[in-house]
């Protein structure tokens, strides 16, 4: 069963173009890090990963047309 803002969020998907979809993908990936940075903040070695984590996340959220940092990162 369909809840009120399952359709509310589907519609605005459909109909809001590209910048509503990149904002509701940069608030899921940002819904996501404090899993991702759990499981790897005590594993020596994997710094870079959680720096790569954080940049991508905060890249997510310039919804503008050119490339986000991470790609030159």
């Amino acid at each position: 069963m369909e809840t009120l803002v399952e359709g509310a969020v589907a519609e605005a998907l459909r109909e809001g173009g590209g910048e509503v979809i990149r904002l509701y993908v940069a608030a899921c990936a940002e819904r996501m890090a404090p899993l991702f940075m759990g499981l790897r903040a005590g594993v020596a070695g994997r710094e870079a990963d959680l720096d790569f984590c954080a940049r991508s996340v905060r890249d997510l959220w310039h919804t503008g047309p050119r490339w986000p940092t991470l790609l030159s990162a």
